[in-house]
């Protein structure tokens, strides 16, 4: 009994625990003042795309858009923190590295504003300075990971990489940081580790820094030229531009401000969709971009399930048990127990079998857990580990449940009737 209980919750919180950290929210203190903004400025020949039978504004915008918001919220009272992303993709070594040893790498290109509105914490260093924001200096934040693998783990600020054919100087490196799911950037990059490397989004626009490979952008029509300065004057759109509010109260005053943006554009004939132009909080973004996978939900439905088949056979093991201790309990009940008594014997003897079931169960998730990181290597590690809370909740479910499907061998040994086995004895 004490091996199926644990297996059956093992099974289901191993399930569970991996279920309920990717649906945590990542960012939970700025729920409501971190928003993405999602401009109406796609052509009207045909809809960007259909959510839920309706059409959708993107969850990108054109470059023109981009500079024409961030000048704007310069002198606005409502934004905290600013940041556009885009992406680049280039070769990357350490200055003292051959060019043998370079490699392929993805990064960001952002603003320093990203640095405090999305938390991100530094192991050395800090983000670059303002100024260098926007000089679009050849500066870089790299994530540890990196560092490790191009300084051993040393302090890099003041060192040098070589990008294909700049070097760019590290400002800082970033500790541990990866918030589940990853919802800043595209849905497709969810649940997979950030990027490496972090640059000013002004340095990609000064030295065309563009690879198209990695740069998701989506046209109307799609220009024949397909160079940097082309795409940064077309109506194309493919940069994220999320904003930090200085409190959720100020929502109503922004989207009036996004509602007279979109109306002069429209005014100007470049927003030709009668759909309006919004803001999305994280949680929204994540529901609306689906990132939380919906397999997920049946995982943990099946893994329930199969926790409720090795109840139901420990409870037909408990009714074989008790079944066969009827004579014991007939003898009891003639010497003067009472049925509160013979309840309180089988009670305690299936509490002590739950509690060290869940003991075994907590071991066994631990190891399942440990044995998922393994094979579910395209997801973090962070979310397949389990904490205090869920650790405590897997040996109250442990408890509760096989005490519940007890009371009916329970209720079948207190009904015994002592002067029917007494005959037997």
């Amino acid at each position: 009994m004490i091996l199926i209980i644990a297996l059956g919750i093992a099974a289901s919180m191993v399930t569970y625990t991996i279920s309920y950290m990717m649906n945590q929210h990542p960012m939970p203190t700025k729920q409501d003042t971190l928003q993405l903004i999602h401009l109406s400025s796609w052509s009207a020949e045909r809809p960007y795309r259909e959510l839920d039978g309706k059409e959708d504004a993107p969850s990108m915008m054109t470059y023109q858009d981009a500079e024409n918001l961030f000048s704007a919220h310069k002198a606005s009272s409502l934004i905290k923190h600013q940041s556009v992303i885009g992406t680049y993709r280039d070769q990357i070594r350490a200055a003292h590295q051959p060019i043998t040893d370079a490699r392929l790498r993805s990064m960001l290109t952002i603003n320093h504003d990203f640095f405090p509105m999305f938390d991100v914490p530094f192991l050395f260093g800090s983000a670059w300075s303002k100024r260098a924001d926007e000089k679009g200096e050849l500066v870089a934040v790299i994530s540890s990971e990196l560092n490790q693998q191009l300084f051993n783990g040393e302090n890099s600020v003041g060192k040098q990489i070589i990008m294909g054919n700049f070097i760019l100087t590290i400002s800082g490196v970033t500790d541990n940081w990866l918030p589940t799911p990853k919802f800043y950037y595209v849905r497709t990059e969810g649940f997979v580790n950030p990027r490496d490397i972090m640059i000013p989004f002004q340095s990609q626009i000064q030295n065309g820094l563009f690879a198209k490979s990695d740069t998701r952008y989506y046209c109307v029509n799609y220009p024949t030229d397909e160079s940097f300065s082309t795409l940064l004057a077309s109506s194309c759109v493919w940069l994220h531009f999320w904003v930090e509010l200085n409190s959720g109260a100020d929502l109503p005053q922004y989207n009036n401000f996004l509602n007279n943006y979109d109306a002069q554009q429209k005014q100007a004939g470049r927003f030709q969709r009668a759909l309006a132009s919004y803001t999305l909080n994280i949680k929204n973004y994540l529901t609306r971009e689906k990132m939380i996978p919906e397999d997920t939900k049946l995982a943990v439905w099946l893994a329930f399930s199969f926790l409720i088949v090795c109840l139901l056979n420990c409870m037909s093991l408990m009714l074989n048990k008790f079944y066969n201790k009827r004579g014991e309990v007939g003898l009891r009940r003639a010497v003067g127990a009472s049925q509160q008594n013979i309840a309180f014997q089988f009670g305690s003897e299936t509490l002590l079998i739950s509690v060290i079931g869940g003991c075994f169960g907590l071991l066994l998730t631990k190891l399942g857990l440990l044995a998922a990181q393994k094979i579910l290597t395209f997801l973090p590690k962070q979310i397949m580990e389990m904490n205090l809370t869920l650790a405590i909740m897997t040996l109250i479910l442990s408890v509760v449940s096989c005490c519940v499907f007890s009371l009916w061998p329970i209720y079948k040994a207190i009904k015994v009737q002592p002067s029917s086995q007494l005959k037997s004895l």
